[in-house]
């Protein structure tokens, strides 16, 4: 059995115990706690089991969150950083180990399936968020982030079972305990809240709790979320199927406090409904869908967002040979202590203000879209097969001056054709995106970047591109279907689909 069977047999052990619908063992789950407790010198906590994340279940604790200065402990990154340290004491040969086998690259690998298992619990946790402190406490959020992530234990089971000569198996024994029995915990130095485990839980491929016209995630106590891949949609919408959402529900909602402005469900139901659909059943609307930016839905500042968070997921889950390892933002990040929140803030603004100083040094204006679509997207992973978008800088270096406009760059095909946006001194919103195919006329190839890059993420969730593997070399290889892609196309950008045949059929 090579490494890589060994490793999956290793991952689909931990996901059936992350996803588990099985309730918790109260008696189990007290003594992972006390003895997690005990190995970090804290003494036994009070405890509480909440039977699901309601609102209702939370208010009953609300006075944990009475000092503002209190945060949540790291009880699972603690026993995280014990397990580790005496680990690296082995001194391990790992030069022939692929590097996301090392202890090193075990959380920057993107790969890591505590991501996935973390996509969850943010689900679950967002009226915890609420009762406890500001939605806005970047404290609060990151040490949850931690206990979130280092629930999902597979690297260490793996590592200590094949790799390890002398493990450590009294602290390893302590945190596998606590994760297998306590996945959603919360833990302050002298209470511990113990959230039951969903008694009925649906995902789709991704492992992202999706169901359609039934709930995805149900609790014993009645507590359901409706959710559409990953994201949570009012009930309306998810006690019916997709194909029946209408157009109309989104623009005048009787529940305006549910759905808002610019906001995750708005984003999730639109990409269902799709600009083809949508421009027939509110034409005098149509521009309400891609550019509002003042108005009620703001959307193609969300499609960018969305779509750009969907596709490194995918190719995170199905293809991640296609990334190098090494220190990323994320793994520098896992370190920090508890930050300021001005201090971050701060950096912030400045980030910001490099990014516009950039915009103003340019002949020409760019689209708010733009910005919005290059602040997503930094330019290091293949957005689509068989197209290359440079980041910023590049696409700042190539721009053409021509006449009174300006032609900047924002993909190569591999069959030397350009896709562009048209820039001058008029402040615009939006930017349609023009191809240039060699010795021909340009053409207009989609409505906007937002509905380009939307049509993009689509074509990896529904199967326009997939993961193949080349027969003589053994390597992956993200192919597609084009008669996938087609009807996905003219769903966001039907006024261009003939150009797009024109383009990929001819």
């Amino acid at each position: 059995m090579t490494y890589k069977q060994i490793v999956d047999r290793y991952i689909q052990k931990w996901d059936k115990i992350l996803f588990s619908t099985q309730l918790v063992d109260r008696n189990k789950a007290t003594k992972a706690v006390i003895d997690a407790y005990k190995a970090i010198n804290l003494p036994p906590p009070e405890i509480f089991f909440l039977s699901s994340p309601s609102l209702e279940q939370n208010l009953n604790f609300v006075s944990l969150s009475g000092d503002k200065e209190r945060y949540p402990i790291r009880l699972k990154s603690l026993l995280n950083d014990r397990l580790s340290v005496t680990l690296n004491e082995q001194l391990i040969d790992e030069t022939n180990l692929d590097p996301r086998l090392t202890l090193k690259n075990r959380w920057s690998s993107r790969d890591n399936r505590g991501q996935i298992f973390e996509g969850l619990c943010d689900i679950l946790y967002e009226h915890v968020y609420n009762v406890h402190c500001d939605r806005y406490n970047i404290n609060f959020h990151k040490t949850l982030e931690y206990e979130l992530i280092f629930t999902n234990s597979w690297f260490y089971d793996f590592y200590i079972n094949q790799i390890s000569h002398n493990p450590d198996l009294e602290n390893w024994m302590i945190l596998r305990d606590l994760c297998e029995e306590c996945p959603y915990l919360i833990t302050y130095e002298d209470a511990c809240l113990i959230i039951d485990r969903p008694s009925e839980l649906y995902l789709d491929r991704e492992l992202v709790p999706h169901a359609e016209g039934k709930a995805a995630i149900k609790f014993a106590d009645g507590y359901e979320l409706y959710c559409n891949h990953g994201t949570v949609i009012p009930t309306k919408y998810g006690q019916v199927n997709p194909s029946e959402w209408r157009s109309e529900s989104i623009i005048s909602d009787e529940d305006n406090n549910v759905i808002r402005a610019d906001s995750e469900s708005i984003v999730s139901i639109l990409f269902n409904i799709g600009y083809k659909k949508f421009g027939k059943e509110l034409p005098n609307t149509k521009d309400r869908y891609w550019n509002n930016g003042q108005g009620l839905l703001r959307s193609y500042t969300s499609f960018i967002d969305y779509s750009l968070r969907y596709i490194p997921d995918w190719l995170n889950f199905y293809y991640y040979d296609y990334y190098d390892f090494g220190e990323s933002y994320y793994t520098s990040s896992v370190s920090e202590e508890i930050v300021d929140w001005d201090t971050h803030r701060k950096y912030l603004e400045g980030w910001y203000d490099r990014e516009q100083s950039i915009y103003k040094s340019l002949p020409f204006k760019v689209s708010e879209e733009m910005k919005l679509f290059y602040r997503a997207y930094s330019g290091d992973y293949q957005l689509a097969p068989r197209l290359d978008f440079p980041p910023l800088s590049k696409a700042i270096e190539n721009f053409k001056p021509k006449l009174n406009t300006y032609l900047l760059p924002i993909a190569y095909g591999n069959r030397q054709e350009l896709y562009y946006v048209i820039c001058d001194n008029v402040y615009k919103q939006f930017s349609p995106v023009y191809c240039q195919i060699p010795n021909e006329e340009p053409i207009v190839y989609a409505e906007c970047i937002s509905s380009w890059i939307a049509a993009i993420e689509q074509c990896y969730r529904d199967g326009g591109y997939y993961v193949a593997i080349d027969e003589e070399t053994g390597e992956k290889l993200i192919e597609q279907n084009l008669d996938k892609i087609e009807p996905i196309f003219e769903k966001f950008n039907p006024d261009q689909i003939d150009n797009w045949r024109k383009i990929w059929k001819s």
